[in-house]
């Protein structure tokens, strides 16, 4: 048996992050949420060989956008199952008074 794990792809609010350089609380908190529901970026996909190699594999998922996306473009397919346990941890903000 052979596991393969992959990491998501750039999501498309990373990018549009770092362009937009310092924010203040309310628009960070909105990128969060955009961050959440990102596509992953072009230039972040895979060789075709490697959606060759693992077309027939088993994939699993978290159940974040961007991870379902990834694992459907590495192999071809969306992932058999989607683990909310696999999530990655959330990104902190914390609401300060004033």
């Amino acid at each position: 048996m052979e596991i393969v794990l992959i990491r998501h792809g750039k999501p498309e609010a990373a990018v549009r992050g770092e362009k937009a350089g310092k924010v203040c609380a309310v628009d960070y908190t909105r990128w969060i949420k955009a961050y959440k529901h990102s596509n992953v970026i072009a230039s972040s996909h895979p060789e075709k060989v490697c959606i060759t190699k693992y077309r027939a594999y088993y994939s699993i998922s978290s159940t974040l956008k961007r991870a379902v996306q990834s694992a459907t473009i590495f192999t071809g397919s969306e992932p058999r199952q989607r683990w909310k346990s696999l999530q990655e941890m959330d990104i902190p903000r914390y609401k300060l008074p004033g």
